[in-house]
């Protein structure tokens, strides 16, 4: 297989962006961990600062120690490279339609978890209104307990300044002795007293109903936020479901990638894209 020779220079430090492995006695590039390394896996490392690898004696042990004692100086590498391989064509209307369903199925994701973070945001501004009007309540209530108290108070005070009125000898003996000023109750002084307890009633069952309505928008509330509770928490797993459903698709695809690289060469090509382009209907099928 023809192979191009390359010269690369590494940038300083202990970490090299990249793993090396043996492999037929031969440096050989694994692993690419900083994907703007500038090797390649599958590459066959020759030297090392002019330091043919192939006589450094101890394998890959050795050859990382060699690594680590440049880490602080300029590093230049020469490379076996094989050719690029040009991949087959995956245009057809089969793998279009599995390329279609699966942005499909990944819009639809994204679709269900933007209308569950809709469904927060209502519930959460339902809840805002809901304790607002809570608050609204509990001040018409204070207001009205004060207005109550008030009214009392001035029921007391008008029952108070009525002065007393004897019947028979007694009335004749009181009326003697009153002061000129001094007058019996009259009937208006008794129709402002009924007035006043009758608006006490009246604000009462106001109170009442003040008291009913905040109770009401209280189990509102209380419902609202056990439902708002529900929903976080189902937004919550969703989001973490995509997660890690995107993290294991990415860790497969780079183990594919790897593998792929380093049986370049060896196996064909078209084997390669046939496994990659697979339906999981299959696979399902054949583990039912």
């Amino acid at each position: 297989m023809v192979t191009e020779m390359r010269t690369i220079s590494l940038s300083q430090g202990r970490r090299l962006g990249f793993g090396i492995m043996k492999r037929n006695s031969q440096c050989v590039v694994a692993t690419k961990d900083n994907l703007k390394a500038p090797v390649e896996i599958g590459d066959t490392i020759i030297s090392l600062n002019g330091i043919p690898l192939s006589q450094v004696h101890g394998g890959l042990d050795a050859w990382v120690t060699l690594f680590s004692a440049f880490a602080h100086d300029a590093r230049t590498i020469v490379v076996h490279r094989a050719p690029k391989k040009k991949q087959p064509s995956f245009d057809s209307r089969e793998t279009k339609k599995k390329v279609k369903k699966g942005r499909e199925a990944k819009k639809a994701k994204k679709d269900e978890i933007t209308s569950g973070n809709d469904e927060y945001i209502d519930l959460l501004n339902t809840l805002i209104d809901q304790s607002e009007i809570v608050a609204s309540l509990r001040s018409e209530n204070k207001a009205k307990n004060k207005q109550i108290s008030e009214l009392e108070s001035a029921v007391r005070g008008s029952v108070e300044q009525l002065p007393i009125v004897l019947t028979g000898d007694g009335e004749s003996e009181q009326s003697a002795k009153r002061p000129r000023n001094e007058r019996p109750a009259t009937k208006s002084n008794l129709s402002i007293i009924h007035e006043q307890n009758q608006k006490i009633i009246e604000v009462k069952m106001e109170k009442n109903v003040a008291e009913a309505n905040l109770k009401a928008v209280n189990e509102e509330k209380n419902s609202t936020e056990a439902e708002l509770e529900d929903t976080r928490e189902d937004l919550d797993i969703a989001n973490e479901t995509v997660q890690q459903q995107a993290l294991a698709t990415d860790i497969w695809q780079r183990k594919f990638d790897e593998l792929a690289a380093l049986s370049a060469g060896k196996v064909d090509g078209a084997a390669v894209a046939a496994i990659r382009d697979r339906s999981l209907c299959e696979y399902k099928n054949k583990l039912l």
